[in-house]
Parts: structure tokens; sequence; C-alpha cells
């Protein structure tokens, strides 16, 4: 892999298409679309479809790992190896961005 002077950065979240502020929340980001990019309407639609068909495929997910999880024995769940307890790692504490979400 060649290096080069540039750095990727990955950004995720509620980001504006158009000038990449994260707004935390979809309704924030559509009010700030409305507001600051009115002019981009096929955009406008095409982001609440998008969050439309997300919000659908996350709650039909959620519905499906409802229906899976529900015949699964507890005892075959906790002697599982992938539910066993894992070492403490390197980790990132996010409360001040929830704190600021409310």
């Amino acid at each position: 892999m060649a290096q080069s002077g540039y750095k990727a950065v990955i950004k995720e979240g509620f980001l504006c298409p158009v000038c990449h502020q994260d707004l935390r929340s979809p309704n924030a980001l559509l009010v700030h679309f409305q507001d600051l990019h009115s002019e981009e309407q096929d955009l406008l639609t095409s982001i609440k479809d998008l969050v439309s068909k997300a919000k659908k495929k996350i709650l039909k997910s959620d519905e499906q790992e409802l229906e899976v999880n529900k015949y699964i024995p507890k005892q075959q769940y906790f002697l599982d190896p992938a539910n066993v307890s894992q070492e403490v790692g390197h980790f990132r504490d996010h409360t001040e961005y929830f704190k600021d979400i409310n």
C-alpha cells in the first residue's frame, strides 16, 4: 500500500451532505437542510427517502433479531463462547456528546 500525505477522515452521524456539519439528530439535520440548503430540494427528498428506508430496515432487522433470539435457550446463550466477558481495552467516553444531544 502506498503511503501519501493524505489522511482520510471518516465521519459518522447525522452529517449534512452539503456542508458536512454534524447535526446529531435526524430532525435537526432536516431542519438545518431546509433552512440553509433549501435550493437543493431534490437532495432533500432523497435524504428523507434514505432516512425512512434506513428506519424501516432497522426496525425490520430488530424484529427479525427478536424472533431469532426468542428461540435460543438461555442456557445455550450463556454458555456460548462469544458471550464470555472480554478484557478491558482501549475505550472512549462519549458521555458529553450524548448529554449535548438531549
